[in-house]
């Protein structure tokens, strides 16, 4: 099963904190794809994209290969981007060049191919049913797209505090993204595992709350997505016209079928430049965090940059590790104010000192 069909972390976000090079050796967790893409895009060397979900990595294939040889706006409709009712005849162009599991895997799922591969995952079926069936009952969708395009960041407080806060909206929102509710339905139950006296809905709604009344809420992909789904204006990174022509020309990904802590002891020594590791850390304990970070300090080359996530559990560099690497303070409080993504409780980027 897709757990994620698009990344939920800015990609943008993550070039600008990676500082990529054309010399960079990248290891970048799968999910979506989208930053893997993104970051190949950047000219790098190699790309690793790293999963241990073996469907996250088929969907990575898919988008891989629909990028290289399709026109653009056949990946849009392709990919479920743009309205379109070719798409198993655009997946028919591209299939051959998928590898051997790949192709089984989307031969056997062929209803997802035609309501567009992005919609696929579980966590954006759980967000289609809150588009569908919740957000309704609060706002009609004339208010949602007034709501997007705000004329001044005044207007946009102005208009969440007055017309958008309702008793309705916190009432519905809380109880969708309850725990609860987001484990059986939108997340794997792992990722709470480390986090059950945590009261999730009320930080979730706090986040949210912060994002609608001071973030970029206008042409902000990730939330037109929630809102209004993905027939509009806004794509993601990789899927940016001049992003996507410098993707066809320089994309260097090998896909790999493990998880981070394997692939890693792989790796030889000071091999890597540059990592993305999402929110990797959430459903582990502290001891296979520790062990993972002792395995990027070997495998880091000197000057080596980190970027990854906290949701509800907070994970950081061991204490024993802390003096190997440098946190950039200052280059995550610049980068937190255009981020558009706002379900994470920190993001952390980090040098590594060798």
């Amino acid at each position: 099963m897709i757990s994620y069909s698009q990344c939920w972390e800015d990609a943008e976000i993550v070039v600008k904190a990676l500082r990529l090079n054309n010399y960079d050796t990248v290891l970048s967790v799968t999910s979506g794809g989208c930053n893997s893409l993104a970051i190949a895009s950047e000219g790098v060397k190699t790309v690793y994209s790293v999963d241990k979900n073996r469907t996250q990595n088929y969907l990575l294939e898919f988008k891989q290969q629909a990028v290289r040889n399709l026109e653009y706006e056949e990946v849009l409709g392709l990919l479920g981007y743009r309205r379109s009712r070719n798409q198993v005849a655009l997946y028919q162009k591209i299939q051959h060049n998928l590898s051997e599991e790949c192709q089984k895997f989307w031969n056997s799922n062929v209803d997802a191919i035609k309501k567009g591969v992005v919609h696929s995952g579980k966590f954006e079926r759980y967000l289609s049913i809150f588009r569908r069936y919740v957000i309704p009952l609060v706002h009609t969708k004339q208010t949602i797209k007034n709501f997007l395009n705000p004329e001044s960041s005044q207007k946009q407080l102005d208009f969440y505090n007055t017309r958008w806060n309702t008793f309705r909206w916190r009432l519905l929102f809380r109880i969708f993204f309850s725990r609860f509710v987001m484990s059986r339905s939108g997340r794997s139950k792992e990722m709470f595992s480390h986090s059950q006296n945590l009261p999730a809905a009320k930080l979730f709604f706090n986040r949210t709350e912060q994002a609608f009344k001071y973030g970029q809420v206008k042409n902000n992909f990730y939330l037109n997505y929630i809102l209004l789904g993905a027939n509009s204006d806004c794509l993601p990174f990789f899927l940016q016209h001049d992003v996507f022509e410098k993707l066809r020309e320089k994309a260097n990904i090998q896909v790999v079928y493990s998880d981070i802590l394997s692939f890693l002891k792989t790796m030889p020594n000071s091999s890597i430049s540059k990592f993305n590791l999402s929110d990797v850390f959430e459903p582990l304990d502290n001891d296979s965090t520790n062990h993972i970070f002792d395995e990027i300090y070997r495998v880091s080359k000197p000057n080596a940059r980190i970027v990854f996530w906290n949701n509800l559990v907070f994970r950081d560099v061991p204490q024993e590790l802390a003096h190997c690497f440098e946190r950039e303070v200052k280059l995550e409080e610049e980068l937190k104010v255009i981020d558009r993504v706002f379900f994470y409780e920190k993001f952390y980027i980090y040098r590594v000192e060798k």
